[in-house]
């Protein structure tokens, strides 16, 4: 049962040594590794390895890299977590979105989600916290690429699915979601987003699924699996996705700080509004509802 994969491969030297085997094989993109096999990358030749959680690579008295079991321990899940946050430490919000300062003010509507980055669903759900003196906001959803209106509606709630009856949205496209004020006629907010291509969303969910049957055998376990479904989703730029991953983690923990704190800088990097208040409030509120 393998439990790593080449995702790419910069040059031609890389080898592998298969388990139980003396003859070293080149590799190549799409090969997977299973516990005991060699790798060797060669001079000026980058291979990128995808692992499943719960093993790693050691580094033998040959300058190879063997793959191994690793247990969960506290030490290597604060490895994944020290990953996670220099993963969000490094995103950047575009610099050229309007007035984010305004995005921390109740007076206008502000878009919850989708985040900016990637989603794995062509029926998005809009989320948005309401502006106070307006009950009423006008959506619009545009292609970017052909700068025009795929989609627009009125709305009087706080969020919305894209409906079936609408223009069915392409992979491997880039959309922008604009939320106006009704009542007087100014756009208050506006995100990016992206649809992957569809061999990207079938590779994202396989690997999804093995992290999941890694490491949902029981309960506890269960938070663990969404800590490491974030990490893998946030490395993918799907943050809406992240979003999700670490409410499930809240809500089974209400008071796991280490969630709180990714969960929080999660939405300061987004520039949304006063996460802890938002976030853990409405966490708090299902989770006394389960």
């Amino acid at each position: 049962k393998f439990v790593a994969w080449v995702e790419e491969i910069n040059g031609s030297n890389a080898r592998m040594l298969p388990v139980n085997s003396n003859q070293w094989n080149v590799l190549e993109k799409g090969d997977t590794l299973i516990p005991g096999d060699e790798v060797n990358t060669g001079k000026q030749t980058r291979v990128k390895i995808f692992q499943k959680p719960g093993y790693r690579f050691e580094l033998t008295e040959n300058s190879t890299w063997i793959a191994k079991q690793a247990e969960i321990t506290e030490s290597f899940l604060s490895g994944i977590w020290e990953t996670f946050r220099s993963f969000l430490s490094a995103y950047q919000t575009p610099s050229d979105r309007s007035d984010p300062g305004g995005r921390k003010s109740f007076s206008s509507n502000v878009l919850i989600l989708p985040l900016d980055g990637g989603i794995l669903t062509r029926h998005p759900t809009f989320v948005w916290i309401p502006a106070k003196d307006c009950d009423r906001v006008y959506l619009r959803l545009i292609d970017i690429d052909k700068n025009s209106t795929l989609w627009e509606a009125s709305v009087v709630d706080s969020f919305i699915t894209y409906p079936d009856s609408a223009r069915e949205l392409k992979y491997d496209m880039d959309y922008k979601l604009e939320i106006w004020n009704w009542c007087q006629s100014i756009r208050d907010d506006w995100i990016n987003f992206y649809i992957p291509s569809q061999e990207d969303i079938i590779k994202i969910s396989e690997t999804a699924n093995q992290i999941k049957e890694a490491y949902l055998s029981d309960d506890s376990s269960n938070v663990i699996a969404s800590l490491l479904l974030a990490a893998y989703y946030n490395d993918q730029e799907l943050f809406t996705a992240v979003y999700q991953q670490l409410k499930e983690a809240l809500l089974r923990q209400p008071s796991h700080s280490e969630i709180r704190k990714m969960l929080a800088e999660l939405y300061r990097r987004q520039q949304l509004p006063v996460p802890e208040k938002i976030i853990f409030k409405q966490a708090e509120k299902e989770s006394s509802q389960r």
